[in-house]
This record gives structure tokens, sequence and C-alpha cells, in this order.
């Protein structure tokens, strides 16, 4: 157990900027997504304005968030050791890039 939650942290951490960048990108399409059903679905008579775009930016929080939660689901429980292979690669094509 130990070492398959430091093959998701190596994972994690190495590819950090990608998975990053991918969470808020499929926060922002959820949340337009959802703004865009909400107002279609309830239409101009609704009393309470705010709780549309609040809700879509709720549920964009948390698709957000599922990403790096999928990510240590599938480095830690499915495959740690393609998750070690993963971030060290990363781990050092990063650090090729930077020299």
């Amino acid at each position: 157990m130990f070492w398959e939650t430091i093959a998701a942290c190596v994972l994690l951490l190495g590819a950090f900027p990608l998975w990053f960048f991918a969470a808020i990108l499929w926060g922002a399409f959820v949340a337009v997504t959802a703004l865009i059903h909400a107002v279609f679905a309830t239409g101009s008579g609704s009393d309470d304005i705010w709780a549309v775009p609040v809700g879509a930016v709720l549920v964009g929080f948390e698709a957000a968030w599922s990403v790096p939660s999928w990510i240590w689901n599938w480095a830690k429980y499915e495959h740690p050791w393609w998750a070690v292979v993963i971030g060290v690669t990363i781990i050092a094509l990063a650090g090729e890039s930077r020299r």
C-alpha cells in the first residue's frame, strides 16, 4: 500500500502542469454546458437569477476536481507500475527541456 501511494504521488507531482491544465479545461467545459442547459431548461421565468450561474460554477469545480481524483485512483489502485513509469518519464522530459 505504501509503494502504490508513492507511485501515485510521483505521477501526480510529475504531471502536475498537464493534469492541472486538463482539469481547468474540463471544469470550464462542464460549467459552460451546465450553464447553457440550465438557462434553456429554466427559461426566462426564474425568480432567483443567481442560482443558475452559481450552480454552473459549482458543477465546474466538481468536474475539475474529478480529474486529479481519477488520476490518483488510476495510479494507486489500478496501475501503480505504469504510474511510476509515466511519472518518471515526464519528470525526465521536463528536466531535459530546461537544459
